[in-house]
């Protein structure tokens, strides 16, 4: 059986962050994403480095997550965007079912 996964990664502004979901919802790979505004502090290269940046928290199945990694690799401005899996053991019978309909259901280009 495939399990639900949330996805985490973050975008350098709004704008980024928004067109990659939208691309991503589009092509059925997603079937939800959180974007937040935060305040990130990171080691990058030795040096530690401050920015503004979006974090995404998308919600899709393990089946989609191959393709959705390239994708966001190949979309993101980052040179090398940290990209997060979380497994979700348990969630409401609801959000399962519709989770599983909405990208199941006539998926972009045959990807459903």
């Amino acid at each position: 059986m495939t399990n639900t996964i949330s996805v985490h990664t973050t975008f350098a502004n709004l704008d980024e962050a928004k067109k990659i979901a939208n691309f991503l919802a589009k092509e059925k790979l997603i079937a939800c994403a959180n974007l937040l505004p935060c305040q990130s502090v990171y080691l990058w290269k030795g040096d530690i480095e401050e920015a503004e940046e979006v974090v995404a928290i998308f919600k899709t199945i393990e089946e989609k997550y191959e393709r959705l990694e390239k994708e966001i690799k190949s979309q993101s401005s980052y040179e090398s965007p940290a990209i997060f899996v979380t497994k979700i053991d348990d969630e409401s019978p609801e959000t399962s079912d519709w989770l599983f309909k909405v990208l199941r259901e006539g998926g972009g280009h045959g990807n459903a």
